[in-house]
């Protein structure tokens, strides 16, 4: 039997469809936008090709519109209360930031 407490085990059952396959949507998104980009370069020289129905539907528009579709899969995307708090008070080293904008106001 696994050495694992009952909140991890729970933990680990309950994540979404996204966190356990991200990557691969991820891969299949950027398959999609790469057929969609490669038709753009391909016929932007010939916008009479490019503006066709049966070539603007199925190599532009759908793959933008299932790319959409697949960044709306629930926990693909972190919410906001799963991301990191930052600490706001927390400054540049050695105000570095003021330094490089020009201004030497301290």
């Amino acid at each position: 039997m696994d050495n694992v407490t009952e909140p991890e085990r729970y933990k680990r059952t309950n994540e979404s469809f996204g966190t356990k396959h991200g990557i691969f949507i991820l891969v299949v998104i950027s398959i999609l936008l790469l057929i969609r980009e490669a038709f753009t370069a391909a016929t932007m020289a010939d916008t009479s090709k490019l503006y066709q129905e049966n070539l603007w539907y199925p190599l532009l528009a759908t793959p933008e519109v299932l790319a959409v579709m697949l960044y709306s899969i629930p926990g693909l995307v972190p919410s906001k209360n799963e991301l990191p708090t930052t600490n706001k008070s927390r400054r540049f080293p050695n105000d570095a930031f003021r330094s490089a904008s020009g201004s030497g106001e301290r």
